[in-house]
């Protein structure tokens, strides 16, 4: 059995490279790829901010991703699209970035396990708009209080 169980894994390791899809759901899904994650965000809360409904552009959605993934040595097993209907305030909620899995690859990282690195991914996304919105907010306001001083001068 241990000779089996070694086999298993040198298998999955050595010939299916199981650890470079774990590395890619962790650099893209969970967004340790700087520069990815934050070209995606910026895409998204673009199309967002232009009033684009992403929940029917998917198009839209994946030219985002697309110039996310020009921004970094991205995994083309990645897409991203948008389920369900769009709820005001909640449209962040109904993205899911797609990783696609081969088989026998998928017995290890299943779409389970997937669900769950989505359910992370989205709770990134919102935190990324929050800190995007602020960031907005923040310089309109430095640039008003710039003119009201200069003005009170």
């Amino acid at each position: 059995m241990n000779l089996v169980n070694k086999a298993a894994v040198t298998y999955f390791v050595d010939e299916l490279k199981i650890n470079d899809h774990f590395e890619a759901l962790k650099s893209y899904l969970l967004m340790s790829d700087g520069m990815f994650g934050q070209s995606l965000s910026k895409g998204i809360f673009t199309l967002i901010d232009s009033g684009v409904d992403i929940t029917a552009s998917p198009a839209k959605l994946n030219s985002a991703l697309h110039d996310a993934m020009e921004c970094s040595t991205v995994n083309r097993r990645l897409s991203l699209q948008s389920l369900g209907n769009q709820v005001t305030g909640d449209v962040l909620n109904t993205l899911v970035l797609k990783y696609d899995i081969d088989w026998p690859s998928n017995i290890i990282i299943t779409d389970n396990m997937l669900f769950k690195y989505n359910e992370i991914f989205k709770i990134l996304v919102k935190t990324k708009s929050r800190l995007f919105y602020v960031g907005q907010n923040f310089g309109f306001y430095l640039v008003l209080s710039i003119k009201e001083e200069v003005r009170l001068s």
